[in-house]
């Protein structure tokens, strides 16, 4: 799903150009995060031609485990995101994501904060 060409994803951890940069941060990502849910809390997006630029509200909440301490983290927020799509022929859902930045991340009261 993501663009072969023109990919840029902005995350906290970096700056993402390629399929192998990103696979190189999701294998960070799950051997970190555990007993995870992300659920969309709104989309909004502004359509032209082939290409969609789209506000993405997720909420994500996440333990992880900073090791050596004696016990695991929480979080809850809500990501606030940006993603840019547009049309493709690579996937039976004719669409690819060229960009993708956080735009805020929004804590729940109580929580761990990355």
């Amino acid at each position: 799903m993501l663009a072969d060409n023109d990919l840029k994803m902005d995350f906290p951890e970096g700056l993402i150009r390629d399929l192998a940069g990103f696979g190189r941060l999701y294998k960070q990502w799950i051997s970190l995060y555990f007993d995870e849910d992300h659920i969309i809390q709104s989309v909004t997006s502004t359509i032209d031609g082939v290409e969609a630029e789209c506000e993405v509200i997720v909420g994500w909440q996440a333990s992880w485990f900073p090791a050596p301490a004696p016990k695991s983290k929480r979080t809850s927020l809500n990501a606030v995101q940006h993603w840019k799509v547009r049309r493709s022929s690579k996937n039976p859902y004719s669409v690819e994501m060229v960009e993708y930045r956080v735009i805020r991340f929004e804590y729940a009261p109580g929580f761990a904060q990355l």
